[in-house]
Formats: structure tokens, sequence, C-alpha cells
């Protein structure tokens, strides 16, 4: 269960990636747009998929699927912390850009990304130590 949860969480961190990408090079040359637009679609889509990743992380937990090694303890409650720190970021970012994202300072919606990924990136490497090493 636990390497089901690891597999859907990096699948939306790669979808979030892609949306991060796309979203630093929106504002790079004014003169030139983006190849495509990703739409809201695509960013609830990276919200559904990594929220039912921290589903499955909690009932791996829970049932105690996960029974790590000397040292990594406190490993499973720290990645779901830190996933579940990530969503409630997203949601703020998604209640922020809602209805019109253009009248959102692009610095804020560049800072609240930066902190998902943050702790989205640092839900991943936890979790990658308690796989490889658990």
């Amino acid at each position: 269960m636990l390497d089901l949860a690891f597999a859907v969480l990096l699948l939306a961190g790669s979808i979030g990636a892609v949306l991060a990408m796309l979203f630093l090079r929106e504002g790079a040359t004014p003169e030139q747009p983006p190849p495509f637009r990703l739409g809201a679609g695509v960013a609830l889509l990276h919200g559904a998929i990594g929220a039912a990743g921290l589903v499955l992380l909690v009932i791996a937990i829970s049932e105690g699927a996960i029974q790590p090694s000397v040292g990594l303890g406190g490993f499973p409650a720290i990645a779901a912390w830190l996933f579940g720190l990530a969503l409630l970021a997203g949601l703020v970012l998604l209640a922020v850009s809602a209805g019109d994202a253009e009248a959102t300072p692009r610095g804020r919606r560049a800072i609240l990304i930066a902190i998902h990924a943050f702790l989205a990136i640092s839900g991943l490497v936890v979790l990658l130590a308690l796989v490889g090493l658990g």
C-alpha cells in the first residue's frame, strides 16, 4: 500500500512540476506566448491525484502496513503532515486564484506555488527515504 501511495504522489508531483514550469514560462517573454495553456482542469486533476495519494498514505499508516526500520519511526507521520500541509497550501492557492487569475498579483501566486512545492517535495523526499530504507 505504501508503494502505491508513493507512486500516486509521484504522479501528482510530476503533473505539478509541469504546471509550475508552465507558470514560470508564462511571464518570461511577453511577446512570445507559451506553447500551450493548461486550464484549471489539469490543476484540479493534480490536486485530486495528490489528495488520493495522501488518503492512500494515511490508510497505509493506520493499517500498520508500514514497519519502518530503526531511525525511521517518525517518517510516516512526517510525510503525512507535509503532504497535508501541501494540500492545504494548494487549496489556498486555488482560493486565491479562483475566478479571475489575472486579478491576483503574479508574485502572490508565485509565493504560494513555491510554498506548496516546497512542502510536497519535502514530503516526497521523506517518503522516498521511508520506501527506500524501510
